[in-house]
Order: structure tokens, then sequence, then C-alpha cells
């Protein structure tokens, strides 16, 4: 992240609050450190329950979900919480482009990442924002924030799968505005399971 002092001398010049816009940047930073200590947290409980062997595979399917129920939502609770924290920083990051490359075109609730890109005219800019906006990544984010905030939870469970040997939670795939988008695995283990 850049300093702050260097982003000020950057901005000094151009029509902005600067103020606001150190303010953004700052949140982009903090929210940053947010999303690496949920997804760090996640993963270190996955880690804590990943099987070691064929036998620990095959339980962790067969074991009674209750056992696993508080485990199962520390992850789901901290994978979501580090999604919604990448989402929100597309956003803040487009309040940020709003604000200093379009003189504030978008008022603060209309302005998100791919209403800002169509207008960015810099080329090396645009670029940027057109692989960001376009990576799959990025439509997966955005599809799961906006199943999970406004339809259903993306259910994520035990699963053992024969024909790739892999263990582990899963999060279920799920339809979102026309598109399906694939099941994907929490944190897998490989195994020799036959």
């Amino acid at each position: 992240m850049i300093e702050e002092s260097t982003f000020r001398s950057y901005i000094e010049n151009i029509n902005v609050d600067i103020d606001s816009c150190v303010a953004n940047l700052r949140s982009l930073s903090r929210g940053a450190d947010i999303y690496e200590y949920h997804k760090s947290t996640a993963y270190e409980l996955l880690t804590q329950i990943a099987p070691k062997n064929n036998r620990e595979a095959l339980m962790l399917v067969l074991i009674p979900q209750a056992e696993l129920k508080v485990q199962k939502l520390a992850i789901q609770a901290n994978i979501q919480a580090a999604i919604h924290t990448a989402r929100s920083l597309y956003d803040i990051f487009a309040q940020l482009l709003n604000k200093i490359v379009l003189n504030e075109k978008f008022s603060v609730g209309n302005c998100m990442l791919h209403k800002v890109r169509p207008l960015i005219e810099e080329p090396m800019l645009k670029e940027a924002l057109d692989t960001a906006v376009g990576a799959e990544s990025y439509g997966y984010i955005n599809a799961f924030v906006n199943t999970i905030k406004h339809r259903d939870l993306v259910s994520l469970g035990p699963t053992l799968d024969f024909a790739e040997n892999k263990a582990g939670l899963k999060f279920e795939s799920f339809r979102y505005s026309g598109k399906t988008y694939p099941s994907l695995w929490g944190k897998l283990k490989r195994w020799s399971i036959l």
C-alpha cells in the first residue's frame, strides 16, 4: 500500500477532498488486513480438520454433523467474512477512482467498480481494471456475495470425492444471474483412496 504522505503529494494538485481520499486509502489498507485475518483464520481451521490419511478422510464425511458443526460454522463464517471484505475492497477502490479520476461522477451509493471502469480513459489503468473485473475470481466473489446476501447461504460441507481422490470441506455450486458457479473446495487433501 502506498504511504499516506506520498499519496497526498500525488493528489494535492487535483481538486478533490484530500482527507476523504486518504480515508478511502486507509479503508483499503485496513480492509486488506481484515481480509488476510479472516482468510488465514479459515485456512488454520481447515488445516485442523484436514484428514491426514484415508481413514480420516472417510471419517470426515461419516462423522455425525453435530460433532463438526462448530468447526464448520467457524470456517464458513471466516470464509464468508473474507469474501465480503474482498468484495467491499472493489467498491472502496471505485470510490477512490470516482473522486480522483472521474470528478465524482457517481454518488456514493451508486459508485461500483463495474460502473466506474468503462469511464476510465487512461490506458494502463483501464487495462488493469478490465483485467480485474474480467477475472473469474471477481465474478465468483460478486456472485457469491450477492447470493448469500439476498437469497441463500452457499452450503459448506464435508466431501469425499473418489473420482478425484480428494477429501475436505466444499462449497456447493450455486446460480446467480443466469450463470452456474462451480462448487469449490475450502482446502483439499488428495488421497489414494482406492
